[in-house]
């Protein structure tokens, strides 16, 4: 079993090497407003990885109340990840680093009240009152938000620290990460009824908070016309009560507007192929896994008020949150966390009619063989028992992406991160009008794509 390192960050006990090697990079920086920079071991342990972001380990955390918790080291990643194809070839160096500092700094105001009162004077907390169908827990909820602020799994944002190198310097090249209180994941366990795979959550309810609610909440605020057989608006066609199942009392939404209060749907978080859940299952898998009609309830309620708050803040630097989705856990108490990285691979941002995301990219392999082969494949995982092999049906690989769109990729996390926390991290970025600008010169403009290799 790995042994934890002793870490610091403010309100915590720290040992004396950490806390000094902290202190030399605060001071080179000479900014007392990243009074919270972490110093982290040099040595760490891969806990688990996905497409985008690596989770190190073990750390353990002392709070100055004397509570002991598991802490996590995200080394978030240069790759991405296309038609949920997995990690592509190609990277953008930096990302990870500018994809940590936005995501600490949405996290750290939504942990402050001041904030939540200041939003909930605004046009947006007003819309979301308005629109609330869900009766006073839902006020109850956001009058809870104004006094506590928002309980997160953000422990603050740190790195390695480099003799002689500033902080500044250490980010700019890609040292930064993000240290969050570890959570358990409830995962399902497989069965099979008459053949077919089913997935059971019985086992899970004895696991000890703090854990993770096995359901990723969704949001929108536009449904998207364009969007494939699996989006909300090809449901919504398909079964016109699909939403009024899920506590939305209208039936029927028109495709393009943008709604006051968002569409939220619960999809599965664990399971090979994430599936829309209808509240009376989500339920039902909720008490299974040891939490309560509470822990789910409040989470669908705050995902609103989350949703809101992150919409003002994005418009106020002149971009549009269109979606996004969030993870909610559960403390040992009772609290609820929200244990998700906000930010342009969770949330989908747009400016001017250009979306500001990575996943923008699959436009440029419209119309490849690898791309057609991807969807073929897709659609014959759907239609049968074995989902998790569809990859091995794409027999060539994705194209390397051109020099435009890599110039892009490369600046876009970068333009996030100096217009969303007000501070030039990075003197070189483009500016948001750059980055739409050049998008359109490289986007098809006849919504294809010709690419043939």
């Amino acid at each position: 079993m790995t042994t934890p390192h002793s870490q610091s960050y403010p309100g915590v006990n720290s040992d004396a090497a950490a806390l000094r090697a902290s202190h030399l990079l605060r001071r080179s920086l000479k900014e007392p407003e990243y009074d919270s920079w972490i110093a982290a071991p040099a040595e760490l342990s891969v806990l688990s990885r996905e497409d985008e972001r690596e989770r190190l380990g073990p750390i353990a955390l002392q709070l100055a109340s004397g509570e002991r918790i598991q802490a996590a080291c995200l080394r978030m990643l240069d790759g991405f990840s296309v038609l949920d194809w997995g990690r592509m070839p190609d990277a953008f160096a930096g990302k990870g680093a500018a994809a940590a500092i936005l995501a600490d700094s949405l996290l750290a105001r939504m942990e402050t009240p001041a904030r939540w009162l200041e939003f909930s004077r605004g046009v947006h907390a007003l819309w979301l009152r308005k629109g609330n169908r869900f009766g006073a827990f839902f006020n109850e909820v956001g009058e809870s938000l104004q006094a506590k602020g928002l309980r997160t799994f953000r422990l603050g944002l740190g790195g390695i620290p480099i003799p002689g190198v500033s902080l500044l310097e250490t980010v700019q090249a890609g040292g930064a990460r993000l240290f969050v209180q570890d959570l358990e994941e409830v995962r399902p366990a497989a069965a099979s009824i008459f053949g077919r795979p089913l997935h059971t959550y019985s086992g899970s309810s004895s696991s000890a908070l703090p854990k993770l609610l096995p359901f990723e909440f969704r949001f929108q605020f536009q449904l998207d016309p364009s969007a494939g057989p699996g989006s909300t608006f090809a449901r919504l066609r398909k079964d016109p009560e699909y939403l009024a199942r899920r506590g939305f009392k209208t039936t029927s939404l028109e495709p393009g507007r943008w709604l006051d209060f968002p569409v939220i749907e619960l999809f599965t978080a664990n399971e090979p192929i994430a599936r829309p859940l209808e509240l009376e299952e989500a339920l039902a898998i909720s008490l299974a896994s040891g939490f309560s009609l509470e822990d789910l309830q409040w989470s669908l309620m705050a995902t609103a008020w989350v949703a809101g708050f992150q919409r003002q803040e994005f418009e106020t630097a002149q971009i549009q949150l269109r979606a996004g989705r969030l993870r909610w856990a559960v403390l040992p108490d009772g609290t609820p966390l929200l244990a998700s990285l906000p930010g342009s691979s969770e949330f989908q941002l747009e400016s001017g009619g250009i979306p500001l995301t990575l996943a923008l990219t699959e436009r440029f392999y419209e119309g490849s063989p690898w791309a057609k082969s991807v969807t073929q494949a897709r659609e014959l995982a759907d239609a049968s028992d074995l989902p998790r092999d569809w990859k091995k049906r794409v027999p060539v690989p994705p194209p390397a992406l051109s020099a435009e769109v890599r110039e892009w990729g490369l600046n876009l996390g970068p333009m996030l991160v100096n217009v969303l926390t007000g501070r030039n991290w990075y003197a070189g970025a483009w500016s948001l009008e750059t980055i739409c600008t050049k998008a359109r010169q490289w986007l098809p403009k006849d919504g294809s794509n010709a690419r043939s290799s």
